[in-house]
């Protein structure tokens, strides 16, 4: 199961904002996860670190899904639980 612990929203071209997540069944913590969007499709980037190559900052991701089908089943659990939480979140402020 997947939980948001905190969902930093910054807006900056397909960037939608940064995501901290529990895996509660295995006891992981994923922070900075990036939520992206454009037009109707939405991805999520794993957590990376820059560095320079050629003078061009260039990323290495730190976690990374070698099995795609794996990959999309995560980024569809992420952000499904992103969507709740915004929800809810949104509820809570209502009077």
């Amino acid at each position: 199961m997947i939980k948001i612990l905190e969902f930093k929203e910054r807006q900056q071209n397909t960037l939608q904002g940064f995501v901290t997540i529990q895996m509660t069944n295995i006891g992981l913590e994923i922070r900075n996860i990036t939520v992206h969007q454009k037009n109707d499709s939405r991805w999520i980037g794993m957590p990376a670190k820059p560095y320079e190559k050629d003078g061009k900052t260039q990323y290495s991701y730190i976690v990374h899904f070698y099995d795609k089908e794996m990959g999309d089943k995560f980024k569809d659990a992420v952000l499904q639980a992103l969507d709740e939480y915004r929800r809810q979140d949104n509820d809570s402020l209502a009077f």
